[in-house]
């Protein structure tokens, strides 16, 4: 059974050391969705600056679709291989049939240099074309397992189920041999991220058991003239909830989360189609709130060193801690980092409007006064926005953004709230093995994989054309029935509440 996803009650003064995560591995958990198949997007005709703002915004994983026969496509994504950035690949659907799939596992055998994993169907459930989708997409996947596993030069990639979304309550079966990696989309349709999480990962048990999962996709629009399902969220608000689903994620175990989508993929100044919107970066390329606030997490907590074992940190947490969420990160150097933050709303959705719900003090007590210590915030810059004393407890305003402390834990026993001293922490345990992908590490790790280079080549040939309408057609199908039932059970725990 999958423990539950909630915060743990408010820790006392004499509470035990807590026992941090490593940032680097957070930082390995962060990715976004990419096209850099269609044409008539800057992920085509501005290729070049965008990889110059992925390497800006620092994120090293990529979720693509990949396609046949398109020679340019493996070009842009061996490109980013060759700047620190893998791919998890998209291995088309049942449609393609077993001819379709063997030449997609050629092509990333063959040509391509950075790829991180393999995945199944992309939300088959949304095809409304295909009643058996269940029997066809369950030997889809299992034939894209079969024979990744038994390709020496893909054995050791990890397997990412098909998309499941809460309410399909298991209509895949369990298909836990076929996948390292169960898969979920929890779009909260603008509400706060952090309460739509727990029902994704129930019901993906159903199909996936206890393997761990990845967030393939999941994030906000911005077109504010939309106004079918799926209703949008202000450039604001998505730039608060943005560094919010990593971090939460990632505490709850997601092996690595996607924001859907890097770039708005054509330009709509009207505001009234969503697929236009759900870029971090607009269609000019110019970065959204969001985009900046993410640059500026990866920025503080950024390291590149996932070889060491995290310490723990004796501290405690009072005052007002209604909401209140917390992650602890440590770099190799030996310091940490709390992040802090209410799961508060800044956006309603239904009305449209932004809301502000109130910061409210807490009081941290350390058991060291760490030799420094600064306050970080995400969503306003990259730097230290004060220095915080090193002596007696942490006084700091915590709401709806994350607000990081940066403690160096070289400074001497603190006299103010006494905690007992730190013990020896277990080891984090490790990724897949190489040649393993297929047992994959169980849920509640947060050891996402890394890119496994490969030999390939490529040539440069005119693309076909890839349009945004598909896209769209198939996002529809699945939204509506996604945004309804994620509503009606808002709306019934507020009713319980």
């Amino acid at each position: 059974m999958l423990p539950a996803i909630a915060l743990a009650a408010p820790r006392t003064a004499d509470a035990a050391p807590i026992t941090a995560k490593s940032a680097a591995s957070f930082v390995n958990s962060i990715g976004v969705d990419t096209h850099f198949s269609y044409n008539d997007t800057p992920y085509v005709t501005r290729f070049q600056e965008v990889k110059a703002k992925l390497v800006e915004l620092g994120v090293h994983h990529i979720r693509e679709d990949l396609l046949p026969d398109r020679p340019d496509q493996y070009v842009r994504l061996n490109e980013l291989a060759a700047a620190g950035i893998g791919s998890t690949l998209i291995m088309g659907s049942p449609e393609n049939g077993t001819a379709g799939l063997e030449e997609l596992l050629s092509i990333a055998r063959n040509r391509l240099t950075g790829v991180d994993a393999l995945e199944g169907p992309n939300e088959p459930y949304s095809n409304d074309n295909e009643p058996n989708w269940t029997s066809t997409t369950d030997a889809y996947q299992q034939a894209l397992h079969e024979r990744a596993t038994n390709t020496p030069q893909l054995a050791s990639l990890p397997i990412v189920g098909p998309t499941t979304i809460f309410w399909q309550k298991g209509e895949l079966g369990n298909i836990s041999p076929w996948l390292t990696y169960g898969d979920i989309h929890p779009y909260s349709g603008g509400y706060p991220p952090e309460d739509y999480l727990e029902r994704h990962v129930d019901f993906a048990a159903l199909s996936s058991g206890s393997k761990p999962l990845m967030a393939t996709e999941t994030g906000f629009h911005n077109a504010m003239n939309w106004t079918g399902d799926f209703p949008p969220t202000s450039e604001a608000a998505t730039a608060v909830y943005i560094p919010r689903i990593f971090l939460d994620y990632f505490q709850q175990g997601i092996a690595r989360t996607f924001d859907y989508e890097l770039v708005d993929e054509f330009p709509d100044p009207s505001g009234d189609e969503r697929e236009a919107h759900f870029g971090l970066l607009r269609n000019d390329l110019s970065p959204k709130p969001a985009f900046t606030a993410l640059k500026n997490l990866i920025s503080i907590v950024g390291d590149s060193d996932e070889s060491f074992t995290p310490g723990a940190l004796n501290y405690s947490i009072s005052g007002n801690t209604e909401k209140l969420h917390e992650v602890l990160l440590q770099k190799a150097d030996g310091s940490f980092y709390l992040a802090l933050w209410r799961s508060s709303s800044v956006w309603d959705p239904v009305k449209q409007v932004a809301l502000s719900p109130p910061t409210m003090p807490v009081t941290v007590h350390l058991g060291q006064s760490p030799a420094s210590a600064a306050e970080y915030r995400p969503n306003k810059s990259s730097a230290p926005l004060s220095q915080l004393p090193t002596s007696g407890a942490l006084q700091v305003n915590v709401g709806p953004e994350v607000v990081i402390l940066k403690l160096d834990s070289t400074g001497a026993p603190s006299t103010a709230g006494e905690v007992p001293a730190g013990t020896e922490p277990p080891p984090i345990t490790a990724g897949p093995e190489p040649g393993k992908s297929s047992a994959g590490p169980e849920r509640g790790q947060t050891s996402a994989p890394g890119p496994v280079k490969q030999p390939g080549g490529h040539h440069h040939v005119l693309p076909k054309r890839s349009t945004v309408a598909k896209r769209r057609a198939h996002r529809d199908a699945s939204s509506r029935r996604r945004l309804a039932r994620m509503h009606a059970a808002a709306r019934q725990r507020r009713a319980k509440a």
